[in-house]
């Protein structure tokens, strides 16, 4: 179970060394698609936020807060958040402004969040316009303010920090995004080498055959360019006529324990080189005093 695992993991590691220059390709594309959207695809947006402190009637009184207090009046707080969203507030802040969109628009710009275990609330509005950002959250926060106070007759609130012009966009992060490109990017090419080991059943080397096929190869003939049939007279010294007598030896060592007198030569597919390899064997096998018949 080792032994195939190790072969195995080979297998992946050699295909990709093979797939290199793709892997290659792949992470180039990917980051170069990152650069292109962070920098050109994204449309930059601004957030302006204001801090707003609401302390319930109850607790105006001059003595220190205690955690039973603000675990208390923690509902009431989510409660007067709740405001910052309704359709009365809404609408007057577009109307002081002179806006163009809808309430429900305008109610997606808005984040309203209440700081944990304290009477402080942040309100936020998000625009492609920094200056517009800023007018917004300024308008809502005294909208707002005015409504709690108008409904829950509040003295002890308040804009504890106002909302300033924000001057660096809050949705636009190119380190991480072309980080994030560059892992997509990553596992794309884990995926494409997982696919090419799961699919590729081929066999490419001598290696491949003795790993995979589990049979041992007797040698190998390079490919001929000439269209000569017989190379053992014409080519007698060549690379191939050695190789083709390699092969020769090789059967004769193999067969020398069973004795065998037929040699069948075959290919998976038609113009592999069978004839080719037939008749240059028969040719070297006579060569070496053994009675041929060539079929």
């Amino acid at each position: 179970m080792e032994n195939t695992s190790g072969i195995e993991c080979k297998r992946i590691w050699k295909i990709m060394k093979n797939k290199l220059g793709s892997i290659a390709l792949l992470m180039t594309a990917f980051l170069l698609a990152g650069y292109w959207y962070s920098f050109h695809a994204v449309i930059p947006t601004y957030q302006a936020t204001a801090t707003l402190l609401l302390i319930p009637n109850e607790t105006a009184e001059d003595r220190t807060l205690t955690s039973s207090d603000l675990t208390l009046n923690s509902g009431l707080i989510t409660t007067y958040s709740n405001i910052a969203k309704q359709s009365k507030v809404l609408k007057q802040v577009i109307q002081n402004l002179g806006l163009t969109i809808s309430e429900e628009e305008f109610a997606k710009e808005i984040q309203v969040k209440v700081l944990p275990d304290t009477y402080i609330i942040e309100m936020a509005i998000t625009d492609q316009n920094p200056e517009m950002a800023k007018k917004k959250t300024e308008e809502l926060a005294k909208v707002f303010l005015q409504e709690i106070q108008s409904i829950y007759h509040l003295n002890n609130i308040g804009m504890v920090d106002k909302p300033i012009v924000p001057t660096q966009p809050n949705n636009i992060h190119h380190k991480k995004d072309i980080v994030l490109f560059a892992t997509i990017g990553l596992i794309t090419s884990g995926i494409f080498i997982l696919g090419i080991y799961l699919l590729d059943n081929t066999i490419k080397t001598e290696e491949d055959m003795e790993e995979y096929a589990g049979l041992k190869t007797l040698g190998k003939i390079p490919v001929q360019e000439k269209a000569e049939e017989i190379i053992q007279h014409a080519q007698a010294k060549s690379f191939a006529t050695e190789c083709i007598n390699t092969i020769r030896t090789n059967i004769l060592y193999m067969n020398s324990v069973k004795k065998a007198k037929t040699i069948v030569i075959t290919s998976c597919m038609p113009q592999e080189g069978k004839s080719f390899t037939a008749a240059n064997l028969a040719v070297s096998f006579a060569e070496a005093n053994q009675k041929v018949l060539l079929h």
